[in-house]
């Protein structure tokens, strides 16, 4: 079991890091690839709402991107708050919003 000091220490980090972006990378792929990142520590550190919040935000740079990377990493993450929180109303709409991704149909 991971220490949740450790993930909320980490969490705060990864996301103070991903502000320090330029505009134009926010919405990049690869920065919403550490937005995920973020949303596991806030897991592991007991917050659901914000380990919500950040993989909503990841879902939606996954929409605007069609990355299948990030869908799938984006059903690891609900699958694990999921488990923990089945009934916190913010993981239930993130997994609203990730049955949405699966259901996609992007080109390629």
């Amino acid at each position: 079991m991971r220490d949740s000091r450790y993930a909320a220490q980490a969490a705060g980090e990864v996301t103070s890091g991903l502000g320090q972006l330029p505009d134009s990378e926010h919405d990049s792929e690869w920065a919403a690839g550490f937005t995920v990142a973020a949303a596991e520590s806030y897991a592991d550190a007991g917050d659901p709402e914000w380990a919500a919040d950040e993989a909503r935000r990841a879902a939606a740079v996954c929409r605007a991107t069609c990355s299948i990377r990030l869908a799938a990493s984006l059903r690891r993450v609900h699958a694990h708050l999921r488990e923990i929180w089945p009934t916190v109303p913010a993981v239930r709409e993130l997994g609203d919003e990730v049955r949405t991704l699966v259901r996609a149909r992007w080109p390629g």
